[in-house]
């Protein structure tokens, strides 16, 4: 009789399990924020992902069973003020994407999207009004030229290519497969490039100057011959590209840490990534977040 009840108690409490318990459904959303980066009016433009997803409980534990994936373009003052939501550039109806890189010059913002599922990189165009979004290539790592007119990026195991803005004229520069993460100088005369280096190229990829040993980062400021760079330790420094002086950027890495550096036309300020995205004067003062 007793081996009865508990055989009728085990079946009860599966029977729990799987209806009750395990019928349980709930929605977690996870926001980020991803490639900040400056626009030529001293804004900071920058994509907010929001991913949902809805899950139920089982026996093995928490299960998926739907999600989506929205990214969206804002605009801030670099003092942290007046959020301005622009436009959904892309939707989980077209899969699921990571964001690899953003510029803006004058009207325009260019990003990267490549795909989770199948690594397919997508180039995009979109006005800073919201108008205009449109498909114009496919690679990594974008970078407008100071008017807007071309792009330079990364096309993964080709090397350093360019092209104009609505994707013709599509020429590589850089045939090492290894170059990575593109930048257009200031004043529109000069590539630089580099993962475990820094290279100066001209625009039609001949070679200015190599830094083995400085993984480049950003142009410096503006009428400058600067870049910055770090070493495999995190240091921060300053190359003048010309007369190959090297000075620490010790006010800015005293105060804090990271990476992701995108230094202000100005020199005054700098974007950089602690786990979150932050915003801060060289002097280290007047830190905080993108959070809208």
């Amino acid at each position: 009789m007793r081996k009865r009840i508990w055989h009728v108690i085990i079946i009860v409490a599966l029977i729990f399990l799987f209806t009750g318990c395990g019928g349980r459904e709930w929605e977690e959303r996870h926001v980020n924020y991803h490639a900040p980066n400056w626009t030529s009016d001293g804004k900071i433009i920058f994509f907010e992902e929001i991913w949902i997803q809805k899950l139920k409980e089982s026996i093995s534990g928490p299960e998926v069973i739907e999600e989506t994936q929205n990214f969206t373009l804002y605009e801030v003052d670099n003092s942290g003020t007046n959020y301005e939501e622009i436009e959904e550039v892309s939707s989980s109806a077209r899969g699921f994407f990571s964001m690899v890189g953003s510029s803006s010059a004058g009207d325009y913002v260019v990003f990267g999207l490549s795909n989770i599922a199948n690594n397919d990189n997508e180039i995009w165009v979109i006005g800073r009004d919201g108008t205009g979004l449109q498909e114009v290539g496919s690679g990594r790592y974008p970078d407008f030229s100071p008017d807007a007119s071309q792009i330079v990026y990364q096309k993964p195991s080709q090397g350093i290519w360019i092209m104009d803005r609505d994707g013709g004229n599509d020429h590589q520069i850089i045939s090492d497969a290894d170059a990575k993460y593109p930048a257009w100088s200031p004043d529109d005369t000069l590539i630089a490039y580099g993962e475990y280096s820094t290279s100066i190229t001209s625009l039609q990829g001949d070679s200015i100057r190599k830094y083995s040993n400085w993984w480049f980062k950003d142009w410096g400021p503006l009428n400058s011959n600067l870049v910055m760079a770090t070493d495999p330790y995190g240091l921060t420094v300053t190359i003048d590209f010309i007369s190959e002086f090297i000075d620490t950027l010790s006010v800015f890495v005293s105060y804090e840490s990271g990476s992701g550096y995108k230094w202000s036309d100005d020199g005054n300020t700098f974007i950089g990534y602690d786990g979150d995205w932050f915003i801060i004067n060289r002097n280290g003062t007047n830190k905080w977040y993108l959070q809208p």
